[in-house]
């Protein structure tokens, strides 16, 4: 089945732009008014919902509210395309659970490309729908038979296994299932930021949240969500039940030192990350030292050999002059003596081969040291 993409915009120029641009992607059913959207709803379903803020009748706003809490809709995507430019704006869409706030005029290349990479998305996970289902059934036997603290711990203990930063972010993600929680997660790295939901990458409006919320307290709440800020890790849960406040203070404890304990084991991975990088840039350079001290030797020696034979060389055709000029045996060896003394002398000056092999040997022994420093 094609997928299908409802439009609810009353700007016919913006409908027919985005109804050429996405003509390939899907069938598109435009609407003027949210209540004609509704209304059609009774008939089928779509994959993606497209609107604007401003509508004439129910709002944007309001119809995504109303889609959100019917169970027969909530799981579709919306995308609200608005002239709206306020973080105000987006956080509102965020909080009736829209996936992407794209402001006009919008770059049509960037909104087709989006459009495309979430329909895959919608198709990758229909295919998982029923892996998951068990996955969560099994998930959530186990569970039930652990506590809080339980949480907790096995988290704590997951940690200490826990070798890269997207299998942190799933183990975090388990521990929110396990306390019935859901939410996001934020995992700052050096070269790129790691923005993860529940389902795996976190779309587009809640990386932006994610975003404005790390600059914020350390921990706080904003009516249900409570967000949890630390150097390298913002984590935001969507569900906090606020309605039972001795529990709520139990897991925002709870989350905090678990979110803590991680932030700082994600320290040792980046630490550890590092230093490999650095050990293996200095295995590549010592290799490279060892090379070059060998080219190094290589091309002294070769010069002395050559250096010798221009020597032999001109001796030979000393003697040769020697026997034109009329010159002693004396005169004749005297002025070999001299020219041998001097050529000596001038390949010893640039003679550097010890010398050299000794620094370039230091170097290479102070290299080696600062290795095994970075491995110990």
């Amino acid at each position: 089945m094609n997928p299908t993409i409802f439009l609810i915009e009353d700007d016919p120029a913006s409908a027919r732009l985005l109804q050429m641009m996405l003509k390939n992607e899907a069938e598109i059913e435009v609407f003027e008014q949210a209540e004609d959207c509704l209304m059609r709803l009774e008939e089928g379903k779509p994959s993606i919902v497209l609107l604007d803020v401003g509508l004439p009748g129910i709002d944007g706003y309001a119809l995504c509210e109303q889609l959100k809490q019917r169970p027969d809709t909530a799981d579709i995507p919306v995308i609200f395309i608005s002239g709206h430019v306020e973080m105000e704006a987006r956080i509102r869409a965020y909080e009736l659970g829209a996936h992407d706030f794209i402001v006009k005029p919008f770059d049509v290349t960037e909104v087709r490309s989006k459009i495309s990479r979430l329909l895959d998305s919608l198709r990758e996970r229909a295919g998982l729908n029923t892996r998951l289902e068990e996955s969560d059934l099994l998930t959530t036997l186990i569970l039930s038979n652990l506590d809080e603290y339980a949480v907790v711990l096995k988290y704590l203990r997951d940690l200490n296994s826990c070798t890269s930063p997207q299998e942190m972010a799933q183990m975090t993600h388990a521990m929110l299932r396990g306390f019935g929680l859901s939410g996001a997660v934020q995992l700052r790295l050096p070269d790129t930021t790691l923005n993860t939901s529940a389902d795996g990458e976190a779309t587009p409006i809640v990386a932006s949240i994610l975003n404005h919320v790390r600059l914020m307290n350390r921990i706080f709440e904003f009516k249900k969500r409570g967000v949890y800020n630390f150097e390298r890790i913002t984590m935001i849960v969507d569900n906090m039940p606020v309605d039972d406040p001795e529990r709520c203070g139990r897991l925002r404890d709870h989350l905090a030192i678990a979110i803590e304990t991680a932030d700082a084991r994600l320290a040792g991975l980046l630490a550890a990350s590092a230093n490999s990088r650095a050990d293996h840039n200095l295995n590549e350079t010592l290799q490279l030292l060892a090379t070059a001290t060998e080219e190094f030797t290589l091309r002294q020696r070769t010069a002395q050999t050559a250096g010798r034979e221009v020597m032999r060389e001109l001796t030979e055709e000393m003697h040769g002059t020697f026997a034109h000029l009329g010159m002693n045996q004396l005169q004749e060896d005297s002025i070999l003596d001299l020219i041998e003394q001097k050529t000596q002398k001038l390949i010893l000056i640039y003679d550097a081969t010890a010398a050299t092999q000794a620094t370039l040997q230091k170097l290479q022994a102070q290299m080696n040291s600062m290795r095994q420093t970075l491995k110990g």
